[in-house]
C-alpha cells in the first residue's frame, strides 16, 4: 500500500466531511473510496468503447 497526500481548499474539505458524515466514513476512506469508483467506472467504460 502507498501513501499519499492531498492539500485542498477548505470549501472542498467541508464538502467532503459533509459527505463522509452522511456516508458514517473518515474523510480519508471516503477519498480511497471515490477515487477507487471513478477508476472503477473509468476501466467500464474504456472496455464498453474498445466493444
Amino acid at each position: 500500500m502507498k501513501r499519499i497526500v492531498l492539500s485542498v481548499p477548505d470549501d472542498f474539505y467541508e464538502a467532503l466531511q459533509n459527505l463522509a458524515d452522511q456516508e458514517t466514513r473518515s474523510v480519508p476512506n471516503l477519498v480511497l473510496w471515490l477515487t477507487a469508483k471513478a477508476l472503477r467506472e473509468g476501466q467500464e467504460q474504456s472496455v464498453r468503447k474498445a466493444s
